[in-house]
């Protein structure tokens, strides 16, 4: 049976030590389960998918990167500060018609489940610097379903208070909110400090990998 890895990373980024950006969606476009574990992704084989785009792009507007930036270097070294996760606790495929009715009827003890299994990928958190929760608490939800992503939210921020990890609550990653994600990261001047940071020692990262394969 295939499954959706719980956590996943760019290519051989698991295999580095630099500091990473969490993003946190609502649910995968998928009919697969999710794993226990971390994983892998690569973003030129869906390059239409608007939210790993758009959170690309808001990092490197925030961070004064070129649009398109972030992702050639990634490339350059199979590597990438930018990891992805989701809140709901059940992936769902876009397509599917029933998609509000499947995401009102998640229990509470499924999210609770599914944070705990997040919380147990610590190689993945013991690298996390700063994580970004995407549309949890707005957008074209039942009520249900909102109530529902409000609470996994919630779970999620108070597991990444207890590790110590800054997060914020952005707009959903997708393009007509982009403004309003860079709006909400660079008033808070904490997070868009955290958020550079990163980035830049991605970019030594980067810089290093390239010297040595020059060697």
């Amino acid at each position: 049976m295939a499954f959706h890895d719980l956590i996943i990373s760019y290519k051989t980024t698991e295999n580095h030590k630099f500091p990473l950006i969490l993003v946190v969606g609502r649910e995968p476009s998928s009919d697969e389960p999710f794993s226990k574990d971390s994983g892998s992704y690569d973003f030129d084989s869906s390059k239409r998918c608007a939210f790993w785009n758009i959170s690309f792009s808001s990092i490197e507007s925030v961070c004064g990167l070129d649009k398109g930036s972030l992702k050639k270097l990634s490339r350059d070294v199979d590597a990438s500060p930018v990891a992805f996760t989701d809140a709901s606790p059940v992936p769902i495929n876009n397509s599917n018609a029933e998609k509000n009715s499947l995401r009102s009827a998640i229990i509470e003890s499924d999210i609770d489940t599914h944070v705990q299994n997040l919380a147990n990928l610590d190689h993945i958190l013991s690298r996390t610097k700063l994580v970004l929760l995407s549309g949890h608490r707005e957008g074209s939800l039942s009520a249900i379903a909102r109530r529902n992503f409000a609470y996994a939210s919630s779970r999620l921020e108070d597991m990444f208070d207890g590790l110590g990890i800054p997060h914020v609550s952005v707009p959903f990653m997708y393009g007509k909110n982009r403004s309003n994600i860079v709006e909400v990261i660079e008033k808070n001047e904490h997070i868009a400090k955290s958020m550079r940071g990163i980035v830049g020692e991605f970019e030594d990262f980067a810089l290093s990998q390239s010297t040595t394969l020059a060697d």
